[in-house]
């Protein structure tokens, strides 16, 4: 699998969900993949199998488990970068 187009692939799926969000970078490890995301002075990784993003990728299947990962993270982020009163 080529890191570019999951780069590229992951950085379109996390526009859709986000706009405020931005994946900074993409790690391979030991049976998956880590997308590392960030919100202002906030990040937070969300990781990801290979099957997940083999499957996304090259069959178009497993959208929604994606999305899922991802937003989870998302949501995260947006919660730590709102301001406390």
């Amino acid at each position: 699998m080529d890191p570019e187009k999951i780069e590229e692939e992951l950085r379109k799926v996390v526009q859709s969900l986000d706009k405020g969000v931005h994946l900074e970078t993409i790690l391979q490890e030991e049976g998956g993949w880590a997308a590392i995301l960030s919100k202002g002075s906030h990040s937070d990784r969300a990781n990801l199998s290979q099957d997940l993003l083999d499957g996304f990728l090259n069959r178009g299947e497993g959208e929604m488990q994606l999305h899922k990962a991802l937003g989870k993270v998302i949501g995260k982020l947006n919660r730590m970068a709102q301001k406390r009163q």
